[in-house]
């Protein structure tokens, strides 16, 4: 893995350009382990006026009540869920989970209505480990970083 540092300006080279896009380091700066409910309740509270949205991949979707206060969590934010290959966004499997009846409606209306992707950080580590050109979904300024680096070999 990459370390916290490196992660951090991939995504700053990936997102540069976008306009309505901030890329924010507090959860480094924060001291001690990191959970994402607290730095949503941090977003919350500097942005009272604003709706916050947090996505996650299918592949995760199951996984979720076994983050650190997974309620407050869904309280805090609107979870949008991205379709994974082979991880349905299924109602069945979803009420089999830690989740109040309303949650689990929320997380199925805010399903994005799109083709499933099969791309994974995972498969991206392996590519990047192997002598092929770099994945075709990266950006090619994050690519040149990973090369410039030696991260993931």
């Amino acid at each position: 893995m990459a370390s916290a540092e490196h992660r951090l300006e991939m995504a700053r080279i990936a997102f540069s350009g976008q306009d309505r896009v901030v890329v924010d380091d507090r959860e480094l700066r924060r001291g001690g382990p990191s959970f994402t409910a607290d730095t949503l309740a941090e977003l919350a509270e500097q942005h009272p006026d604003h709706r916050l949205y947090f996505l996650i991949g299918s592949d995760n979707l199951p996984l979720l009540p076994t983050w650190h206060e997974h309620h407050r969590l869904l309280r805090l934010a609107t979870v949008v869920t991205w379709p994974r290959r082979g991880h349905p966004i299924d109602p069945v499997a979803l009420a089999q989970l830690d989740l109040e009846p309303q949650e689990r409606a929320a997380l199925l209306e805010h399903a994005l209505r799109l083709p499933s992707d099969d791309v994974s950080a995972t498969a991206l580590r392996a590519q990047l480990r192997g002598d092929a050109p770099p994945p075709t979904a990266l950006p090619p300024a994050v690519a040149d970083y990973i090369r410039r680096h030696g991260l993931y070999r």
